[in-house]
């Protein structure tokens, strides 16, 4: 087994998520499931060649490992070569080079966890619905609760999931949307996700005591936020906060 080299697979499926993101599912021949197991929020490498150049890119899989699917959500970006390609031209029957799972975004630390805090902006949903998924399905004592940024309603990824997620573990999963172009009423959950925001959520929609770890997963400056505001809030980064950067094309 080599988990450095590439391998061709085939994409089963191509959905549109949303008006710029669509999820590809790649075929995993038998003699390659070993090869290509995973734990919940790790990523795999793709490679292709565009305009002569050789592109690689990075994509976490939005899937959980008991689902027995391989898919990758990519989120259009101006100027990204890549997530461009995917959402404009890839189809279908397709074949692309993919590197086996990797990364170390994972709950592996937490497995005796019973409250988790997770935050998530735009497409670092993607690792984020699949460690809830395997939390859900596998650790019944576990209890979760979900910020999400996005700019506005029709901008969510997986907003049907999420919400049909939420509907068969009533009383497990809590989710809070947070949009930065949409006002639905409620200014706590108006606006950017900064330290600021996070001690506000902490003093009203979450106990920080109550938490046993948090994951977070969007841009930089957002992560370095809202650990500053874990942490005045009471939260050992080093023993309850793992984050990870989205990538950005």
């Amino acid at each position: 087994m080599n988990k450095n080299k590439f391998y061709s697979l085939k994409i089963n499926d191509i959905a549109r998520i949303t008006s710029d993101s669509v999820m590809l599912t790649f075929e995993i021949p038998n003699a390659l499931t070993s090869t290509f197991s995973y734990k919940a929020g790790q990523y795999l490498t793709l490679k292709t060649t565009i305009n002569g150049e050789e592109i690689r890119r990075s994509y976490s899989l939005c899937t959980a490992p008991s689902e027995n699917k391989w898919s990758v959500l990519i989120k259009k970006v101006n100027g990204g070569l890549f997530s461009t390609f995917a959402n404009e031209q890839l189809k279908p029957g397709d074949f692309i080079d993919v590197m086996p799972p990797s990364g170390n975004f994972t709950l592996d630390k937490y497995n005796d966890s019973k409250h988790f805090l997770f935050f998530a902006a735009g497409s670092g949903i993607t690792p984020i619905i699949a460690q809830i998924k395997d939390l859900l399905m596998h650790h019944a004592q576990s209890n979760i609760t979900l910020f999400f940024g996005n700019k506005n309603f029709s901008s969510i990824i997986f907003r049907e999931e999420i919400e049909a997620l939420k509907n068969k573990y009533l009383g497990r999963f809590s989710v809070h949307h947070i949009f930065t172009k949409e006002k639905i009423g409620i200014d706590l959950l108006y606006g950017r996700i900064d330290k600021a925001k996070c001690v506000a959520l902490g003093q009203s929609l979450f106990n920080p005591n109550d938490m046993d770890a948090c994951m977070i997963c969007g841009p930089n400056e957002m992560i370095f936020d809202i650990k500053d505001g874990l942490v005045s809030l009471g939260f050992d980064p080093k023993i309850s906060i793992l984050n990870y950067s989205t990538q950005m094309d």
